[in-house]
């Protein structure tokens, strides 16, 4: 998946096991997420309501972890993902781990666990003026301090002076 072109369309046209794509390339540390706060991703992604199974991410010292860790201006609709674990930093999520007005809906995930230190959400870490719609997570969401969900972890909302917290 490219990071940072926009208007940028990728369509899921059957479900995808990432198990040996994940072994093959990433052993170690599982799946690389799709988009930086510095490139985020910032297309369209229409799972056509199908799976993305065999995820797992274990990287703990690291932010914006999910399938995608960064998006800025993105449309992500009808997707389901299962996997095992999710483990990161902050901002961390099964789907994405940090979104910024963007827009999610008929999405869900089912992780064994989502895991890290702040700002964890089941399906999304942390969002910022992004919309939530029709979306479900199954499975324990653990963090070590603040803004602990179980579909999304924080929320803030861009004002003039500054991020303020819902």
């Amino acid at each position: 998946l490219g990071s940072s072109n926009e208007g940028v369309v990728f369509k899921l046209m059957k479900d995808l096991d990432l198990t040996d794509f994940i072994s093959d390339n990433f052993p170690s540390e599982g799946w690389m997420p799709v988009g930086v706060e510095s490139t985020p991703f910032q297309g369209k992604f229409y799972g056509n309501n199908h799976t993305i199974s065999g995820m797992w991410i274990n990287r703990t010292s690291t932010d914006n972890i999910g399938l995608f860790g960064y998006v800025s201006g993105a449309t992500i609709k009808d997707l389901n993902l299962q996997g095992k674990g999710v483990v990161g930093k902050a901002n961390v999520g099964g789907l994405c781990g940090y979104s910024v007005s963007s827009s999610f809906t008929n999405c869900s995930s089912e992780f064994t666990c989502v895991s890290g230190s702040t700002k964890v959400g089941g399906l999304i870490g942390q969002i910022t003026s992004t919309s939530v719609t029709q979306a479900g997570h199954a499975g324990e969401v653990k963090g070590a301090s603040s803004h602990i969900g179980g579909l999304i972890g924080g929320a803030s909302l861009k004002e003039e002076f500054g991020d303020k917290y819902l």
